[in-house]
């Protein structure tokens, strides 16, 4: 690539984060104000994900570790 191509592809680069940023600037800081953690995959996509499922994940595994896998069962009783 020459120097002129570079210098173009840089400036469409900037121009293409601009118009990302303003096209999802309310979604982004709605979705920030409820608590939301925003992730961008890539241009014109997004993730909106609830920080407190992150946590649950977490505890799932650590539950899973203690236990080889396997659900403790709870013990059935009549009555």
């Amino acid at each position: 690539m020459t120097e002129r191509n570079i210098n173009a592809r840089n400036v469409l680069q900037k121009l293409i984060a601009q118009i990302d940023r303003s096209l999802w600037r309310r979604a982004d800081a709605s979705a920030r104000s409820v608590g939301l953690r925003v992730e961008k995959a890539s241009w014109h996509r997004r993730t909106y994900r609830d920080p407190r499922f992150d946590e649950r994940t977490v505890r799932i595994n650590v539950d899973r570790d203690i236990t080889g896998g396997v659900t403790p069962m709870r013990p059935f009783r009549l009555g």
